[in-house]
């Protein structure tokens, strides 16, 4: 594990995060089913990096199975609370404990930038079944909602108690994707409104 990756292991932010974010996944993840023109579930979908599983709870509707990976255990503590439909196990992006090609759809949110990209990019590519996506999605840059201050007030609160080091940045455009035989298909800059 990481330095990055040790503030993690703790049952309270593992609650926080569980219980304490605002509800961002979902709103997302249908926003990028739509810009994809996802219309029917897909057979599965990964989610690495899920956290507490509130993202992986996001790709429920979009997917028969889905699947967290986490590499920290006690992130996982409140998981099955979170997306009671989903399978979890813990896991690294660099070594996915998978069979190749078994994946439709992979997402990861915020979560890559504490990843080695050199090789969870091959990995994803592994992984992902013929015509899968991946899909990386990021709060680095908004963290605002338009109609909320929720979600603006939720990141002050855990850079107070855990500030962010300048290894977190990652701009997905430029990530090496033709390395691994992925391409960047698409990017989209979202904007959502609280309901």
């Amino acid at each position: 594990m990481r330095q990055s990756q040790s503030i993690y292991n703790s049952s309270r932010l593992a609650a926080n995060y569980a219980y304490n974010r605002p509800p961002i996944h979902h709103r997302i993840i249908q926003a990028i089913g739509e810009h994809l023109h996802i219309t029917t579930r897909v057979g599965r979908a990964l989610d690495i990096g899920c956290g507490a599983g509130l993202s992986t709870a996001a790709l429920e509707p979009l997917a028969e199975i889905a699947v967290g990976i986490e590499p920290v255990r006690t992130m996982l503590t409140h998981s099955h609370a979170v997306a009671p439909r989903a399978l979890f196990l813990v896991g690294q992006a660099e070594r996915l404990p998978f069979s190749a090609e078994v994946f439709d759809l992979i997402t990861a949110a915020g979560s890559v930038n504490y990843a080695d990209l050199d090789l969870f990019l091959p990995e994803a590519a592994r992984v992902l079944a013929p015509g899968g996506i991946l899909i990386i999605y990021d709060f680095s840059v908004g963290r605002r909602l338009r109609s909320s201050d929720l979600l603006e007030e939720w990141h002050a609160a855990f850079e107070r108690r855990y500030p962010s080091s300048s290894e977190y940045a990652l701009d997905a455009r430029a990530l090496s994707y033709s390395r691994s035989g992925l391409r960047l298909e698409s990017y989209e800059e979202l904007r959502l409104q609280c309901l």
